[in-house]
């Protein structure tokens, strides 16, 4: 017999019972966020276990989602042709919703899991469910605004409720609530140089009047500014520079619009082949599709034809602003509606080859024509070019041999919004810090003193919504206090960690750092609890030489044991004939360098351009 629970199915405390004598069913670790351990140990509490802690399960399921997003590619192309009375493409139509669609339907098919489980498992009681006078904020503008959105316990709250009234509940077991909470905003503060940013800005500007019409155009590439203008001054002959509108740290183009709740009464069409999760899908887009493609669709339309952009481009180069920036997107779609321009995208971190699979990412590689890898990736095909990383290519990095141990953390988000292998969930974070607490136990004293814990860089909290104080008062207590270890000041550039460090130790898979460190060829190890399912059977025996010469470690106490014989000549260990070696084939896969990065980039675009001509 299933087990009579009340719900609570996110960290809100008007949703818990005021019987204290209820059995509460949390819905995930994240029903824990920010509330105190009296309050908690007020009632009878039980955590339903995260459902993709079983890798098995995730696997399939990240084959089953690359499926979705294809039905759903197509149907919400004929839904927003209906909304707008237009006759676009699904190519035009995909290059500007992808990168929502893609992390919508995982961040949905989480939750939809849960409360699938919640129902297999449990006989649901009772449960409160918040009627949010204020439910259009709760819609958001841009990508940028959802990626904020998919952390805020309201948003979470609201689709929960949508899942249980679809699945689950009695309504006459539902507990409403009417109460006006402040719903979540993001409201990001630069923290750049505003007299270098202008500076750019205005260079850009002058630049502008100057733009040839057809050009290879690039745009948030990861070079540096003069490095990017070289590249323009070799394949356009021009010294310009193209700057983004939105970005993941600032926007110049912040426009809101106000929800059409008429308007997005319209339905996406059902078929007769939609599953269940298609069609709660289905009856979900309309009310959480991002403003910038309903009511803003023909602002964004007009205002990308004012970029001040060549209006004849014969490629298009980026690495990261068709995933932020929406007039980049409509710009992009235009384009190609005119005629066929090759979309070039290049990696833009990690999570792409090093595992086995990761559904936004290998959607994305499918959207371009060609794609620009890390390093000989050894994939299928003529679309994924061998490269080398352009994050790292140009810059000159340091390490201090007498330095601090770096524990790198790879901070989980509270909300899941990506199906990746290995990837750490946030149900798992508690068991990766006894993880780390065991190594640091093994630790000399006088060791263990001169080692910090980096968080997870600043500004990503303010975008992705996880308040580092989360994070920070579970570090501050279990390895400050009880253990001695400091933790790294959240304004520290990495540029300066790195310089301070002697070792980096990663304990993520998905890090893009642990990339970047081996590629500058600075003592990295990677602690975490890994499993040959996480990477890609062809890649095993480059883990395996890793874990051999003590790169990759999956046992904590040997890596104690390791630093604690090593630790004045980690140098001496790092520059070893083998280790070497092995960090140059580690490097040749997957964040490769090259002797000409120059010339190869160029003559790799303009080939590029010859070959679809």
């Amino acid at each position: 017999m299933k087990k009579k629970v009340f719900l609570v199915t996110t960290s809100i405390k008007e949703t818990f019972p005021a019987d204290r004598k209820e059995n509460i069913l949390l819905a995930g670790e994240w029903c824990k966020i920010n509330l105190s351990k009296s309050f908690l140990n007020r009632y009878k509490i039980q955590t339903l276990p995260y459902h993709w802690d079983n890798e098995k399960k995730k696997s399939k399921d990240a084959i089953y989602l690359k499926k979705v997003y294809n039905i759903l590619e197509n149907d919400l192309s004929l839904y927003l042709n209906e909304i707008h009375q237009t006759n676009f493409s699904k190519k035009y139509w995909s290059i500007i919703f992808w990168p929502w669609l893609s992390r919508f339907i995982v961040s949905i098919f989480d939750r939809y899991s849960v409360v699938k489980k919640i129902k297999k498992e449990f006989t649901i009681k009772n449960t409160k469910i918040i009627s949010f006078p204020n439910y259009n904020e709760l819609v958001p503008q841009n990508f940028k605004d959802q990626a904020y959105k998919y952390q805020s316990h309201n948003w979470n709250h609201s689709i929960f409720s949508l899942l249980m009234k679809k699945l689950l509940y009695d309504k006459n077991k539902v507990l409403k609530i009417k109460k006006k909470l402040k719903i979540d905003t993001l409201d990001l503060k630069e923290n750049k140089n505003f007299f270098k940013k202008n500076l750019i800005n205005l260079y850009s500007y002058i630049c502008d009047f100057f733009r040839p019409n057809n050009e290879i155009f690039i745009i948030s590439s990861y070079f540096n500014f003069f490095q990017e203008i070289l590249f323009n001054l070799k394949l356009n002959k021009t010294l310009k520079i193209n700057l983004p509108f939105i970005s993941m740290y600032s926007d110049s183009f912040n426009k809101k619009f106000k929800i059409d709740e008429k308007l997005r009464k319209s339905k996406l069409k059902s078929f007769v082949y939609d599953d269940e999760f298609i069609k709660i899908l289905k009856y979900i887009i309309p009310k959480y599709i991002p403003a910038y493609y309903i009511e803003g669709y023909k602002v964004l339309s007009e205002a990308c034809l004012q970029v001040p952009w060549t209006k004849n481009p014969k490629l298009i180069f980026t690495c990261n602003n068709h995933i932020w920036d929406e007039l980049f997107t409509f710009w992009t779609a235009h384009q190609l509606n005119k005629k066929k321009v090759p979309i070039v995208i290049g990696q833009h971190g990690g999570t792409f080859f090093t595992h086995k699979y990761s559904v936004e990412r290998e959607i994305e590689i499918e959207k371009s024509d060609k794609f620009l890898a890390w390093g000989n990736v050894r994939e299928s095909g003529d679309k994924i070019i061998n490269f080398y990383n352009q994050k790292s290519i140009f810059k000159k990095q340091f390490y201090n041999s007498n330095g601090k141990i770096n524990l790198i953390q790879g901070t989980p988000k509270v909300y899941q919004v990506a199906c990746i292998s290995g990837q750490l969930s946030f149900a798992q974070f508690r068991k990766n810090i006894e993880f780390q607490k065991t190594f640091l136990r093994g630790l000399m004293k006088s060791y263990l003193h001169k080692t910090e814990a980096r968080l997870y860089w600043p500004h990503v909290y303010k975008v992705s919504h996880s308040n580092p104080a989360i994070y920070k008062r579970r570090y501050e207590r279990d390895l400050c206090k009880k253990l001695g270890v400091k933790i790294e000041k959240l304004n520290t550039s990495m540029t300066q960690s790195i310089n301070e460090s002697r070792l980096l130790i990663h304990n993520a898979l998905e890090s893009t750092l642990f990339l970047e460190t081996m590629h500058n060829n600075i003592p990295s190890i990677l602690l975490m609890d890994f499993d040959k399912r996480f990477v890609k059977k062809k890649d095993l025996p480059i883990f395996k030489s890793l874990k051999i010469h003590g790169i990759l470690y999956d046992d904590p106490k040997l890596l104690a044991n390791f630093i604690n014989l090593n630790y004045n000549n980690i140098d001496i260990w790092w520059k070893s004939a083998n280790v070497q070696k092995t960090v140059k084939k580690f490097c040749n896969s997957f964040t490769a360098t090259s002797d000409y990065p120059t010339k190869q980039f160029t003559e790799t675009l303009e080939k590029i351009i010859k070959q679809s001509a």
